[in-house]
């Protein structure tokens, strides 16, 4: 796996909530391998702001069967990265990105019923 920067064409700037966009990258098939994910990954992009290099990581929003590379992007106040997603990103603008990372991840198996998932309760005391 190449752990290099790809220039990768927006597809896509969805408005999906008033302070959040998602974006869709157009993959190229010779990059396809690289790019393989499991849920739960998350893919860092790098972008320059008023020169100055930003880079910023985000959870894949995408089904790894669904064939795309998505990710969501909440406007944060004074977030630089997420300002510039939110209002200036557009279709055909190319970003910087890496190969997906992250092991937040559980392993699905087909003939699998369904997955218990263990919750701890959260204490708290209010005094």
């Amino acid at each position: 796996m190449s752990i290099h920067f790809h220039k990768l064409v927006v597809k896509e700037v969805r408005r999906e909530t008033p302070e959040c966009v998602s974006v869709l990258f157009d993959l190229p098939e010779g990059h396809k391998k690289d790019f393989a994910f499991k849920q739960g990954q998350s893919l860092t992009m790098r972008t320059f702001l008023n020169d100055e290099e930003v880079r910023r990581t985000y959870s894949i929003c995408a089904s790894p069967l669904d064939n795309e590379w998505r990710v969501a992007i909440k406007k944060q106040e004074s977030g630089l990265f997420s300002s510039f997603a939110n209002e200036q990103l557009k279709k055909g603008d190319v970003l910087e990105v890496m190969p997906p990372v992250g092991k937040f991840y559980t392993h699905l198996d087909p003939q699998q019923k369904g997955i218990m998932w263990p919750l701890l309760p959260a204490v708290a005391s209010h005094r």
